[in-house]
């Protein structure tokens, strides 16, 4: 009686590659934040900087303002309310966006209408109505400042890391004041008050120089981005070559 022949062992399908071990590609949970993280920090902490000289120039040139434009305080506080118009409502709103867009992109329109904003009342023309104007659309690009900021900080972080990039995040907002202020305050005594608003625009314009050379989101994957990547590995669509 001859012996049964081994059964074939079948072969693997070329369409289903086997996964790479799980640590392949993805960065070790321990390892120590890269010096491109700190670089973002920092590029995140002048940003705060700036966030506050572009809120707090309005009221330091506020008496010169009145007396150049003949505003009523009734008019100026108008112009001074009008931040708040759309600062809540496009917080909201942009913290949708982010899971969509990317936060590190948002930060760059942010600044670009911060510095738009603040460049248009520079100009001699520029009256009350382009004052109601400006602060309702630097109302509406500051809103979502901060928690942008934040955002992009954490993603160069582990979990147990970010306690002080968010604490230098936040004393970004006073440096903005305590070392802003005085820096308005010369340009408006010795330049003029539209002078200000110019200074403010152009540190707004050369932020975004520095961003778009140093700045990015880093390593760390959005909940909607993992469960979309996992989602393709489980119905075979896998990117990279069918790398998981």
């Amino acid at each position: 009686m001859e012996p049964a022949a081994p059964a074939p062992s079948s072969p693997s399908s070329p369409s289903q590659p086997s996964p790479p071990p799980a640590n392949a590609t993805a960065p070790a949970p321990d390892a120590p934040p890269s010096r491109r993280a700190w670089t973002v920090v920092a590029l995140l902490l002048a940003f705060m900087v700036v966030n506050f000289m572009d809120k707090t120039v309005l009221g330091l040139a506020g008496d010169h303002i009145r007396e150049d434009l003949g505003l009523t305080d009734t008019q100026f506080g108008t112009v001074g309310s009008a931040f708040f118009l759309l600062f809540s409502v496009a917080g909201v709103a942009v913290g949708f966006l982010s899971d969509r867009i990317g936060a590190a992109r948002l930060l760059t329109v942010l600044v670009a209408v911060w510095s738009a904003s603040q460049l248009v009342v520079a100009v001699p023309a520029a009256g009350l109505a382009v004052l109601v104007a400006t602060r309702i659309t630097l109302g509406a690009a500051e809103g979502p400042a901060f928690a942008m900021a934040n955002h992009t900080a954490f993603s160069w972080f582990p979990d147990r890391e970010r306690a002080l990039p968010g604490t230098l995040l936040t004393v970004g907002g006073a440096v903005g004041v305590a070392v802003g202020a005085p820096v308005l305050a010369v340009t408006i005594g010795g330049l003029g008050w539209r002078a200000a608003f110019a200074l403010t625009g152009v540190l707004g314009v050369l932020w975004l120089f520095a961003w778009r050379a140093w700045g990015g989101e880093g390593p760390t994957r959005p909940a909607r981005k993992r469960r979309s990547r996992n989602r393709a590995c489980r119905t075979g669509r896998c990117s990279r070559g069918g790398r998981c």
